[in-house]
């Protein structure tokens, strides 16, 4: 006989308090917990990542569609290249954009975002899986052993070895992304973090994915030992050689962990000056041979003229 009640009975003359259910405006469609074997997941029925209610209320004796939120497993994460917008919620499910790798399962290396493997990568976090193929990262057999440097000739006239660090670089793209004025930065961000002279720092950049050769000249051994040191720090893997050549203001994304090695560089010397106290002869000797050379033309033209003033003699 409660009017307020959801089973209120206009009719009745005895109120009895036990069946009177109150009003409880809520989602009244089950969560996904109380799905029956039949339609939870494992279960018979082919959907099995939806169904049932996020937002289920145990007292609610009215329903109200507009509080229901279905349940929908899948990728939340807008970034995500398996993004679901009907997805209410997460499973882990997300493989995220713009991660590059090698997705070629010809490769020794395939699903692994280095050229530093030789064996496929597996990964325990999804969000780490590559989902974009870049060719330029894919391992097809074992890299050989750095060809050793030359020898150097007898040295001579004043040439001399300098020692050098040298570090071998593999980036994505080509080589004619990286124009004078880039190949200008990259080399200046070496040498600002070498301490050097932007002279003392070569850079060659060759297609092959993109191969950067720098190679940092310093005068001794000690130097030579300091830089590694430094470089190593730098290089230690392609993300941290990424970080720090891109911080040149050129945008580089390497592939594979840069190798690092001692060198030294053959540096000949410039062709010494004359002696000042040969200069004075020098310019005599030039004076001199001029003049004669005009001598002689004098006297061949003199010689010419001769010759055409003579008559001709006839015979008897």
């Amino acid at each position: 006989m409660d009017a307020t009640a959801l089973n209120y009975n206009a009719a009745a003359t005895v109120n009895t308090y036990t069946w009177c259910v109150p009003k409880v405006v809520g989602c009244m469609l089950p969560s996904y917990a109380t799905l029956t074997s039949a339609t939870a997941v494992g279960g018979t029925r082919t959907h099995t990542l939806d169904g049932g209610s996020t937002t289920f209320a145990v007292g609610a004796t009215v329903n109200s569609k507009a509080l229901c939120v279905n349940y929908r497993a899948g990728c939340t994460n807008a970034n995500a290249t398996n993004y679901d917008v009907k997805a209410t919620v997460d499973d882990g499910s997300c493989f995220m954009k713009c991660i590059k790798g090698c997705l070629n399962k010809g490769a020794l290396n395939f699903n692994c975002t280095s050229l530093d493997f030789f064996a496929a990568c597996t990964y325990t976090d999804r969000a780490l899986v590559p989902t974009e193929h870049l060719a330029d990262m894919c391992n097809f057999y074992y890299s050989p052993p750095p060809v050793a440097s030359p020898a150097f000739p007898p040295l001579s006239n004043g040439a001399r070895v300098k020692k050098s660090v040298k570090m071998t670089i593999k980036a994505a793209g080509n080589a004619a992304d990286y124009d004078e004025d880039a190949k200008t930065k990259l080399r200046q961000t070496f040498a600002d973090k070498a301490s050097v002279d932007l002279s003392a720092v070569d850079i060659k950049i060759v297609d092959a994915s993109v191969d950067i050769t720098v190679e940092i000249a310093v005068e001794d051994e000690a130097q030579q030992t300091s830089l590694m040191t430094t470089m190593e720090d730098v290089m230690a893997s392609a993300d941290a050689a990424s970080e720090f050549l891109s911080s040149s203001g050129i945008s580089v994304q390497v592939i594979s962990t840069p190798v690092l090695e001692t060198s030294e560089i053959y540096v000949s010397a410039p062709p010494a000056p004359p002696p000042e106290g040969d200069v004075g002869g020098i310019i005599g000797g030039v004076v001199g041979g001029i003049g004669g050379f005009l001598m002689l033309i004098g006297i061949v033209a003199g010689v010419m003229k001769m010759k055409k003033g003579q008559k001709p003699i006839h015979p008897a």
